[in-house]
């Protein structure tokens, strides 16, 4: 049974058994996730952690002979990120301890797919909640900022800022990132570092598209794009 998700999961393994990690990995890509990285130990998890470019955490209850995941999840919920719990544990007071850190559920070893099919349907119902919002950090509050209140954004190194009605975001990530997490047919790119909400724009002229009264760069290549997808 393969599975497709409507949308590709951004999904971090916790997990210091190689074969179960790799197992879990296969599985969760054939279901049309996108496992962008495996943690053996609480560095590594802490680095992609800090990435911020992740929609859910698989976690090993009993990470390196401890309960180390239990502790893991207090930084996925820190970073507003949902987890699941993975464990061979089933006795009453880690599955009690487990279900207090509220993950998204609660798995067993050995899993089966129809145990990954239910994590990645609870997944796609959780994504299909939060449509028409992008969440990201600032500073140590999480934002969610409605599509509709996004004029533009321009790539800047590592970082990307947000236009919106009301204020200037600075985010961690890349503009093709940004990008990869909007939807195609309201946001387009008109410069190697310019996206605009094509709602937004009021002209387009040789170089430049004009958003809410902004001028955005427009490269000669994607002005005959943006006028067919305005058309």
């Amino acid at each position: 049974m393969v599975v497709t998700s409507t949308k590709s999961a951004k999904v971090l393994i916790v997990e210091d058994e190689v074969i179960i990690a790799e197992t879990l990995k296969q599985m969760l890509s054939e279901m049309g996730c996108n496992v962008t990285a495996i943690a053996h130990n609480l560095g590594e998890f802490r680095t992609e952690l800090k990435s911020g470019n992740l929609d859910i955490v698989f976690l090993d209850v009993n990470l390196s002979g401890k309960h180390e995941g239990l502790a893991l999840a207090e930084e996925c919920q820190s970073a507003n990120i949902p987890f699941v719990f993975v464990t061979s544990y089933s006795d009453k007071e880690t599955i009690r301890k487990a279900i207090a850190m509220k993950p998204l559920t609660y798995i067993n070893k050995p899993f089966t797919e129809l145990d990954l099919f239910k994590v990645c349907e609870m997944m796609k119902t959780q994504k299909s909640d939060e449509t028409g919002v992008l969440k990201i950090k600032d500073g140590h509050d999480t934002v969610h900022i409605r599509y509709k209140d996004i004029r533009w954004l321009k790539a800047e190194n590592v970082y990307t800022h947000i236009q919106t009605e009301n204020k200037k975001y600075l985010h961690r990530a890349s503009l093709k990132e940004m990008l990869n997490n909007l939807p195609e047919e309201q946001f387009f790119k008109t410069h190697r570092s310019y996206v605009v909400n094509v709602n937004k724009v009021q002209r387009v002229s040789s170089d430049t598209v004009m958003v809410d009264g902004d001028s955005i760069p427009l490269s000669r290549t994607q002005k005959a794009i943006l006028n067919e997808k305005m058309a």
